[in-house]
Protein backbone atom coordinates (compact mmCIF):
# COMPACT_ATOMS: atom_id res chain seq x y z
CA UNK A 1 0.00 0.00 0.00
CA UNK A 2 1.14 3.54 -0.68
CA UNK A 3 2.69 5.69 2.06
CA UNK A 4 0.21 7.63 4.24
CA UNK A 5 1.03 11.06 2.67
CA UNK A 6 0.16 9.69 -0.78
CA UNK A 7 -3.15 8.35 0.48
CA UNK A 8 -3.87 11.71 2.11
CA UNK A 9 -3.26 13.48 -1.21
CA UNK A 10 -5.84 11.21 -2.87
CA UNK A 11 -8.45 12.71 -0.57
CA UNK A 12 -7.57 16.19 -1.82
CA UNK A 13 -7.67 14.96 -5.41
CA UNK A 14 -11.14 13.52 -4.85
CA UNK A 15 -12.31 16.79 -3.29
CA UNK A 16 -11.08 18.69 -6.37
CA UNK A 17 -12.70 16.29 -8.85
CA UNK A 18 -15.87 15.09 -7.11
CA UNK A 19 -18.12 13.01 -9.39
CA UNK A 20 -15.31 12.84 -11.98
CA UNK A 21 -12.91 10.44 -10.28
CA UNK A 22 -13.18 6.97 -8.82
CA UNK A 23 -10.79 4.91 -6.71
CA UNK A 24 -10.68 1.15 -6.98
CA UNK A 25 -8.84 -1.08 -4.54
CA UNK A 26 -8.40 -4.81 -4.79
CA UNK A 27 -7.35 -6.71 -1.69
CA UNK A 28 -7.91 -10.06 -0.05
CA UNK A 29 -8.55 -8.39 3.32
CA UNK A 30 -10.46 -5.30 4.34
CA UNK A 31 -8.30 -2.20 4.13
CA UNK A 32 -8.56 -1.38 7.81
CA UNK A 33 -6.75 -4.65 8.62
CA UNK A 34 -3.84 -3.91 6.28
CA UNK A 35 -2.65 -0.70 7.95
CA UNK A 36 -3.17 1.27 11.13
CA UNK A 37 -6.59 2.91 10.54
CA UNK A 38 -5.42 6.18 12.11
CA UNK A 39 -2.58 6.38 9.58
CA UNK A 40 -4.92 6.01 6.58
CA UNK A 41 -8.14 7.47 7.97
CA UNK A 42 -8.66 9.92 5.09
CA UNK A 43 -8.25 7.19 2.51
CA UNK A 44 -10.58 4.80 4.35
CA UNK A 45 -13.27 7.47 4.20
CA UNK A 46 -12.92 7.48 0.41
CA UNK A 47 -13.56 3.77 0.16
CA UNK A 48 -16.10 3.48 2.96
CA UNK A 49 -18.03 0.22 3.44
CA UNK A 50 -21.11 1.84 1.90
CA UNK A 51 -19.27 1.85 -1.43
CA UNK A 52 -17.51 -1.49 -1.02
CA UNK A 53 -18.45 -4.32 -3.35
CA UNK A 54 -17.17 -7.72 -2.34
CA UNK A 55 -16.40 -9.95 -5.29
CA UNK A 56 -16.02 -13.64 -4.63
CA UNK A 57 -13.57 -15.99 -6.31
CA UNK A 58 -14.16 -17.46 -9.76
CA UNK A 59 -16.13 -20.67 -10.03
CA UNK A 60 -14.01 -23.59 -11.26
CA UNK A 61 -15.52 -23.26 -14.74
CA UNK A 62 -14.79 -19.52 -14.90
CA UNK A 63 -11.25 -20.04 -13.58
CA UNK A 64 -10.48 -22.67 -16.23
CA UNK A 65 -11.90 -20.40 -18.94
CA UNK A 66 -9.73 -17.47 -17.79
CA UNK A 67 -6.60 -19.64 -17.60
CA UNK A 68 -7.19 -20.87 -21.16
CA UNK A 69 -7.90 -17.33 -22.38
CA UNK A 70 -4.80 -15.88 -20.73
CA UNK A 71 -2.69 -18.80 -21.90
CA UNK A 72 -3.82 -18.21 -25.47
CA UNK A 73 -2.46 -14.67 -25.27
CA UNK A 74 0.99 -16.06 -24.47
CA UNK A 75 1.02 -18.60 -27.27
CA UNK A 76 2.96 -17.35 -30.32
CA UNK A 77 0.95 -17.34 -33.52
Amino acid sequence: MAPAPVLKSLRALRDDFKRKIMFVTVTRRELEYLRDPVEVEDFLELVAPATTIAVGPYSETDARFMIQRLGARQTPR
